[in-house]
């Protein structure tokens, strides 16, 4: 079995590396940090949004706001403890069985659906987003990578044959092998992310949660659970990414007195968000229900769970059978059983679960997109600079909604464009661009200028450092 699995990396890896070949001879930027993290000016930033967009375009990225308001909220804990200028973090979601989280230069993050069936509670949870929010911070990628130019055109190297295996629908496990190799850098078994970088690391997340008053034990039970879930086995993806430094363990333990469970906070929200991340990822599975009672105890975190599970499995009847044990408090739940009522045809129970959360909230973009109305969102901008991708996604399909309904070609191909290139995808976009400038009249034409203007800048920087467009 490790033969197989060994042989289909070296396939994909050969195939993908001619996908990825224009990489190889690229014009490295200086990596040299802007004060802006997320300004167009600065080269981190240009790289990492490059390969954030063709993530972003992955069928693995999960579409589902709740989880991201509350990885949002849940990083604005930590983040104001952080020497970051930029005070927020692009995040993506991804469903798979890698147990992994990893961050791109200029303030990217992803973290895996598997990932959440180690993680069990909310403080384990904040130590690893220190951690990660600890890599940027300290910015190891740009140290890294000033260090030795060749080992950045490895990197970017093997993170473009990764993306490009993942686009082509390679083998899961070998396509996610290759990027997070491009991410870690592997250089003659020598990982991007140093021993000293990963104490350093280590120490800096610590800091986080004393200032941001979490518990910085949390730590220690983080990198416990990542041991114990390898004794006996492969060590588990976050481990062969992030390698282990010698102080680790007595580092990590301290011995300060642990919380008190009482002191630990309300774990309400984050359990909602565990089993909206293991719903997802049981969707992957041949026998969802029994991972599902082997993850969760709590009834109503389990019967939610196993209703995503089967609307992403298309298990229509299944999912709506249990869309009357949801609790309508919970927004995560209140979205679901609304995505399930539509897909039923049932409209107007529908539209009474999203009313009474738009009554709440009106401006909550999550449910305006449901709405058959969507008055509200005139008065936003898809090019707000503080929307986070996941937003500007779900003013994008609105916009593109409301275009279709009234038959605009202009606007519609324009939207359509905005969506592709998010994903990744330049070319088409531009091509829609030029469909829809002869159907434009004016005031159309101004909407196709901001975004073609907006793309072909982005562009024209990416190509600056002969980052392929695809």
């Amino acid at each position: 079995m490790i033969l197989f699995k060994a042989f289909k990396l070296g396939l994909t890896l050969c195939l993908c590396l001619n996908l990825a070949s224009s990489y190889a001879d690229t014009k490295l930027p200086d990596l040299e940090a802007d004060l802006d993290e997320q300004s167009l000016s600065n080269p981190s930033y240009i790289v990492g949004q490059h390969w954030f967009r063709k993530l972003h375009g992955s069928k693995r990225l999960i579409h589902f706001p709740p989880a991201y308001d509350y990885l949002r909220n849940a990083l604005a804990k930590l983040l104001p403890h952080t020497e970051l200028y930029q005070k927020n973090i692009e995040i993506g979601l991804l469903n798979s069985a890698q147990n992994n989280a990893f961050v791109l230069p200029g303030s990217h993050l992803f973290l895996y659906s598997g990932m959440l069936s180690r993680i069990k509670n909310e403080q384990t949870l904040f130590a690893l987003l220190a951690h990660e929010l600890a890599h940027l911070d300290l910015k190891h990628y740009e140290r890294q990578n000033q260090q030795n130019k060749q080992e950045q055109s490895k990197a970017l190297l093997m993170i473009g044959a990764g993306i490009a295996a993942a686009l082509a629908g390679a083998d899961g496990e070998a396509s996610s092998a290759l990027l997070l190799s491009g991410i870690a850098n592997k250089a003659e078994n020598n990982l991007a992310y140093s021993r000293i970088q990963e104490q350093e690391a280590d120490r800096q997340a610590r800091k986080y949660l004393i200032q941001a008053d979490l518990d910085q034990n949390a730590t220690s039970e983080l990198f416990l659970t990542f041991f114990q879930a390898s004794i006996g086995r492969e060590p588990i993806e976050f481990l062969s990414t992030h390698p282990i430094p010698e102080t680790r363990l007595s580092d990590s333990i301290n011995t300060e007195p642990a919380k008190s469970i009482l002191k630990q906070g309300d774990q309400t929200d984050f359990n909602q968000f565990r089993a909206s991340m293991l719903g997802y990822r049981a969707s992957l599975l041949l026998e969802p229900n029994s991972y599902l009672n082997s993850q969760i105890t709590n009834e109503n975190e389990l019967n939610y769970a196993k209703a995503l599970s089967a609307y992403l499995s298309n298990q229509t009847l299944e999912a709506l059978a249990l869309s009357p044990l949801l609790d309508e408090t919970f927004v995560n739940q209140a979205y679901l059983k609304a995505l399930i009522l539509i897909r039923n045809q049932k409209l107007e129970d529908a539209a009474q679960v999203i009313n009474k959360k738009l009554e709440i909230n009106e401006g909550h973009l999550a449910f305006i997109e449901l709405s058959p109305s969507k008055t509200a969102i005139s008065k936003l901008s898809p090019t707000n600079p503080k929307l986070l991708q996941y937003e500007q996604d779900i003013i994008n399909r609105i916009h593109l909604s409301q275009a279709r309904k009234h038959k605009n070609l202009a606007l519609t191909w324009a939207y359509e464009a905005q969506i592709a290139f998010s994903n990744g995808k330049t070319k088409a976009a531009l091509k829609l661009l030029d469909k829809a400038k002869p159907e434009a009249n004016k005031e159309e034409l101004k909407v196709i200028k901001e975004i073609t203007t907006q793309i072909k800048h982005t562009v024209d920087l990416e190509n600056t450092y002969d980052l392929t467009q695809s």
